[in-house]
């Protein structure tokens, strides 16, 4: 399992999916990690990379300028612990 600290301050659709996506890769060994530098170039043309799947990442925290309460049901939050375990389970048989 692994864990990465996002920050910004807006992301594109799929930003995420696309970083994680490059950073397996890159610990994969199947890319090299100058790769980046090359990405954040503007003028590089941009390689294609397949989205990481979406069913392993988990958002686990937002943060927000400014005093936010967030209100949640406690049952619903129970079945959305319950139904990721049960995904992550399945996905880590796989």
């Amino acid at each position: 399992m692994c864990e990465a600290t996002i920050t910004g301050k807006a992301f594109l659709w799929h930003q995420i999916r696309c970083i994680m996506s490059l950073l397996m890769l890159i610990g994969e060994g199947k890319e090299d990690a100058s790769v980046i530098s090359l990405l954040l170039d503007p003028n590089q043309p941009k390689p294609q990379y397949p989205l990481a799947s979406d069913l392993p990442l988990v958002l686990f925290e937002c943060d927000y300028e400014g005093n936010m309460e967030w209100y949640f049901d406690p049952e619903e939050l129970d079945r959305v612990v319950t139904k990721m375990q049960a995904l992550w389970t399945a996905n880590s048989l796989k």
